[in-house]
């Protein structure tokens, strides 16, 4: 019999137009590529999709009811924050690294690059956050409203025009008022008049350190964690509010 959740026929597994309809949408499926198989990709996508109903989709990477709806019957859930949805599609791609290390390149990060019109070999953190937001606007059928670049500072600039409808908050604001830090904006860093880095806010605590999400960083156990140079998609714990480089943060709603 089959489930209500996700559990067709293996054989589904390896259709090729639900793979290629995950890569249509941005969830990258390669095969020969170690983590990007059909089922892997689509355990990704459930863990960052809500169900017709509003409710969190059953992960298990095989293909139902719930997956042919959610990538095929084109609902949304309005009522749902479009920066709690964007916080869940970039968790989803905790541990994706690059292929090969250091190469700006892979399945995922080329979907990432592809979607603010970039080829393979750039860095990609800002552009993590714009399909982030982007898969975010599909579900929630809002605007996405993150600047479409891969340009950290070039993003701070454009959210500090009137016009743009985002709220900025510059470093020193947020250490006086720090309750107007929420889940799902993102930090913003400045190296240099040219380099930065940016990712996205999971939780502030009370000592104004973070819980971020970050794409093109080096995860905790490594000797560069948190590196603008970083291979993959990780959770840190180790931005604060007074770090010397934060310009601040921003907000898409």
């Amino acid at each position: 019999m089959m489930s209500t959740g996700n559990n067709m026929t293996a054989t589904r597994n390896t259709n090729t137009r639900e793979s290629a309809r995950l890569n249509e949408l941005g969830w990258a499926v390669n095969p020969a590529v170690p983590g990007y198989t059909f089922a892997q990709v689509l355990r990704r996508f459930q863990a960052a999709t809500l169900t017709r109903n509003g409710s969190l989709m059953t992960v298990d990477g095989e293909y139902g009811p719930q997956s042919e709806d959610a990538l095929f019957g084109g609902y949304t859930n309005p009522g749902e924050s479009i920066a709690a949805r964007a916080l869940a599609v970039a968790l989803s791609q905790v541990g994706i690294t690059e292929v090969p290390p250091g190469s700006n390149n892979g399945p995922q990060i080329k979907a990432v690059l592809k979607s603010v019109g970039l080829g393979p070999g750039f860095p990609w953190c800002a552009s993590f956050l714009f399909w982030a937001y982007a898969q975010a606007a599909r579900q929630t059928g809002k605007t996405n409203h993150c600047p479409k670049t891969a340009g950290v500072l070039n993003g701070w600039a454009l959210a500090g025009y009137n016009e743009s409808g985002l709220t900025r908050i510059a470093a020193v604001e947020a250490i006086k008022h720090p309750e107007r830090i929420k889940p799902g904006m993102s930090f913003v860093l400045k190296f240099s008049s040219t380099t930065g880095h940016t990712g996205l806010v999971q939780k502030l605590y009370r000592d104004g350190h973070m819980d971020t999400v970050e794409g093109n960083t080096a995860d905790a156990k490594s000797i560069d964690a948190g590196s603008r140079e970083g291979v993959g998609v990780f959770t840190l714990s180790k931005r604060k509010l007074t770090d010397r480089s934060l310009l601040g943060f921003i907000g898409y709603e």
